[in-house]
C-alpha cells in the first residue's frame, strides 16, 4: 500500500467545494488509490504525468475528479486537486 498525501491545494479544493463529509466521499477512492493506482479505473492524462480518478455524482456529491500522480519510488500518491467536471453546474446547490 502506498501513502497518499495531499497538496496543499487540493486540501483547499476539498473544502471550497462545499461537499458535507468529503472524508467519507473520498475514503474508498483513496484506498484504491493506495492499493493500486495503474488500475485501469485511473487512466493517464496524456503528457501530463498524472492520472485521475472519477467521482460520480450523487445526493450530495457532485460528479468530480481527483488529478494525481504516482512518486518515482512508488512509495506514494499524491494528490494534486479535485475539481467538477465539465458539465457539473458549480452553481446548481449541493443537498
Amino acid at each position: 500500500m502506498r501513502t497518499i498525501r495531499e497538496s496543499p491545494e487540493y486540501t483547499q479544493a476539498c473544502t471550497q467545494l462545499g461537499v458535507v463529509r468529503m472524508d467519507e466521499v473520498t475514503m474508498g477512492l483513496h484506498w484504491g488509490m493506495a492499493k493500486n493506482p495503474r488500475h485501469a479505473l485511473f487512466p493517464e492524462v496524456p503528457g501530463t504525468g498524472l492520472r485521475f480518478a472519477p467521482i460520480d455524482a450523487t445526493v450530495g456529491v457532485p460528479e468530480m475528479r481527483v488529478y494525481f500522480s504516482i512518486s518515482e519510488d512508488d512509495q506514494y500518491v499524491d494528490l494534486h486537486r479535485i475539481e467538477r467536471v465539465d458539465g457539473d453546474d458549480p452553481d446548481d446547490p449541493i443537498v
